[in-house]
This record gives C-alpha cells, sequence and structure tokens, in this order.
C-alpha cells in the first residue's frame, strides 16, 4: 500500500512534452531507476528486519535456558551475600539474593538482546545499483 503511493508520488507531477520523445525517454527512465532504487531498499530493509527477529529469538532462548540452569544450579536457601547487618531491607536483601540476582541478570540479558537487535536495524543500507 505504502509502495504503491511512494510509485504514485513518483509520477504524479509528471507531465511530459508530446513532441521530445528523447527527453521523455531519460525522464521515464531516471523514475524507473527510482522506483527499483526504493524497491531495493525496501527489500534490504525487511531482510535486516527477519534477521534482527531471528537473532533475538535465539539469544533469548539461550539466555533462558542459561538462567534456568543458573537458577537450578545454585543450592537453595545459601545466601550468595551477606551484608552482616540487622537492619530490615538489607537481611531482606540477603534472603533473597538469588532472586534479586536473577531478576537483575535477566533485565541485563534482555536490555542486551533488545540493543543487538536495534544494532542489526540500525546498519547502514547497502543496495547494489
Amino acid at each position: 500500500m505504502e509502495k504503491d503511493k511512494m510509485i504514485e508520488a513518483l509520477f504524479a507531477d509528471y507531465k511530459p512534452e508530446i513532441g521530445d520523445t528523447d527527453r521523455f525517454m531519460a525522464s521515464l527512465e531516471r523514475r524507473l531507476d527510482a522506483v527499483e532504487y526504493i524497491k531495493k531498499m525496501q527489500e534490504a530493509q525487511l531482510r535486516r528486519y527477519k534477521l534482527a527477529m531471528a537473532v533475538a529469538l535465539v539469544l533469548a532462548v539461550v539466555a533462558g535456558t542459561l538462567l534456568f540452569v543458573v537458577v537450578n544450579a545454585l543450592p537453595e536457601g545459601v545466601k550468595l551475600f551477606s551484608f552482616g547487618s540487622d537492619l530490615a531491607p538489607l537481611r531482606f536483601i540477603e534472603d533473597n539474593s538469588r532472586i534479586i540476582t536473577l531478576i537483575i541478570t535477566g533485565a541485563l540479558v534482555g536490555y542486551g538482546i533488545i540493543k543487538i537487535s536495534n544494532w542489526i536495524q540500525r546498519k547502514p543500507f547497502t543496495v547494489e545499483h
């Protein structure tokens, strides 16, 4: 739909002179080349989006598997770190250190996956002419 509007816009204000076929053909060729270039750009962008989504899916599966392994490997009830304090908030962090560590790790992995997907999508286009 959007592609049709762009092509329509390219030809909308074009009013060829009837007597000059060489200029008409040259102008028509330029416009057809422009349409072909836009088409190639859109195809390259679509390939990039598909690659970014495939990479994000693979990274998410791998990261989820690794986090699952880490959760199962950590001993139940053992604190990962200790503050040695009697303050309630610090005691809460000590008691839930496993979960807090996994939440932070999961958030960092998710952020990394998003950054990698964005980086793939923002790479410069390379379209062969």
